[in-house]
């Protein structure tokens, strides 16, 4: 994450995230998404992996029983897992 250290960053990335960025972090983020496409993707593959943990813990996704679901969807199409 370039020169900045991958705390900082990180902090102004959640910190963006949750509403409570700083003017500080504000200046210092946009400067480092600014100054490489690799930056911006990754904060928003960040910010992506934010909204979808928080929509999944809102919602008590079950991943167990997401498994389950699956394995008898693929079950009933008579689909083979083994190779």
């Amino acid at each position: 994450m370039d020169n900045l250290s991958n705390e900082l960053l990180q902090n102004a990335m959640v910190d963006f995230c949750s509403g409570k960025i700083t003017e500080e972090q504000s200046v210092i983020l946009l400067n480092w998404i600014e100054r490489d496409d690799s930056n911006r993707k990754c904060f928003n593959d960040f910010c992506e992996s934010w909204r979808l943990s928080a929509y999944l813990a809102e919602n008590n996704f079950n991943t167990e029983e997401a498994l389950k679901r699956v394995k008898e969807s693929i079950n009933e199409k008579g689909i083979s897992l083994d190779r």
